[in-house]
């Protein structure tokens, strides 16, 4: 049995002992990547798509149904993209400009230059 959180899964494996009437649960915590988390989230929408588009548990779906699960994957791809470069756009928009950074920097490659003007040798 697994049983998904926010950002672990819990896998619990069901132990029986023969001879004792006791039941042991085992209990794994699985700290989760954001990639784990984009996994798993895209194999429980591609299995639930298949369930429904092949008809794999032979719910007798009607066709309507089949219809609007075959063309998902591509909506699903096209949101996906939306919301990626509606990500990238709101990063550029409010990237933060460091002035003072930008200032130390400068007088700092202006320092660098002045030493290698002293330090170069001449012929």
């Amino acid at each position: 049995m697994i049983l998904c959180g926010y950002n672990y899964i819990v896998l619990v494996k069901h132990q029986f002992t023969l001879g004792i009437r006791a039941l042991k649960f085992p209990i794994i915590l699985i700290d989760m990547t954001k990639l784990l988390e984009w996994v798993f989230g895209i194999s429980v929408i591609g299995a639930a798509l298949a369930l429904v588009t092949f008809d794999l548990l032979d719910m007798r779906l009607p066709e309507a149904c089949r219809e609007v699960a075959r063309p998902m994957p591509v909506y699903l791809l096209l949101v996906f993209g939306c919301y990626s470069l509606t990500l990238v756009a709101y990063g550029v928009a409010t990237f933060n400009d460091c002035e003072e950074e930008s200032k130390e920097l400068q007088a700092q490659i202006k320092e660098a230059k002045e030493d290698m003007g002293k330090n170069v040798l001449k012929k």
